[in-house]
């Protein structure tokens, strides 16, 4: 009596995976909204990031909480630029106003 052959699944990585279930579940959405919270340092860099900290996003704003009034100015006058640096970083719009408190 033969055995019949067991074939292993094809592996898959773990980053793979993730994005898989991401899909599956529809959470592409959340998913690049909290990137861009994680990476916020790195897209402004770590002179901003100290004073001005991505806290949320909701119905296409990110909402940043800045710590001084000047540096509220500065960053609406770089309003557009970090914008366009923010979907960049992303592929795509992500985000669609930047709102400074």
């Amino acid at each position: 009596m033969e055995l019949p052959v067991v074939r292993k699944p094809k592996s898959e990585s773990v980053a793979a995976v993730i994005k898989r279930l991401i899909a599956d579940f529809g959470l592409e959405k959340r998913y690049d909204q909290e990137r861009i919270i994680q990476r916020w340092p790195e897209i402004v860099g770590e002179t901003i990031a100290r004073r001005a900290k991505a806290t949320r996003i909701e119905n296409g704003k990110l909402y940043i909480s800045v710590d001084r009034p000047t540096w509220r100015n500065e960053l609406t006058l770089r309003k557009k630029d970090i914008l366009g640096r923010i979907n960049s970083v992303m592929k795509h719009d992500v985000v669609k106003d930047i709102i400074f408190r």
